[in-house]
C-alpha cells in the first residue's frame, strides 16, 4: 500500500529508529507534506508517484545540506569557487581532509 498514511506511519518509525539510535534523521516525509500541503502540490516531487522527479531530488539535496549545516557544521559544502555550485569536483569541506 502507497497510501501517505502508510509512508507517514513509516516514516514516523523510521524516526523512532534514529532517535533510539541516537542518529540524526532527515524527515522528508514531513518535510515534502509541508511544501507541498496537497496531492497536485506533492505530485511535482515525484515523475510516476513513487521515484523522485528532478525538483524531488533537489529537495532532498537542499534537505540534507540544511540538516548537515545544523547538525555538523564542519562538514557543511563549500560552493565551487567558479561555478557556485555545491555538487562538483571544485567543493571544498573544511571538515574533511582535501584529496
Amino acid at each position: 500500500d502507497r497510501s501517505l498514511e502508510v509512508s507517514g506511519k513509516y516514516a514516523a518509525a523510521a524516526g523512532e529508529v534514529a532517535a533510539a539510535a541516537g542518529c540524526p534523521f532527515v524527515d522528508l516525509w514531513g518535510r515534502m507534506q509541508a511544501a507541498a500541503p496537497d496531492d497536485a502540490a506533492l505530485g511535482r516531487f515525484f515523475y510516476d508517484g513513487l521515484h523522485l522527479s528532478a525538483e524531488g531530488n533537489r529537495f532532498v539535496f537542499d534537505e540534507l545540506l540544511a540538516t548537515i549545516a545544523e547538525r555538523f557544521p564542519g562538514l557543511v559544502v563549500q560552493p565551487d569557487p567558479v561555478t557556485g555550485k555545491k555538487d562538483n569536483s571544485g567543493t571544498s569541506c573544511a571538515g574533511l581532509p582535501p584529496h
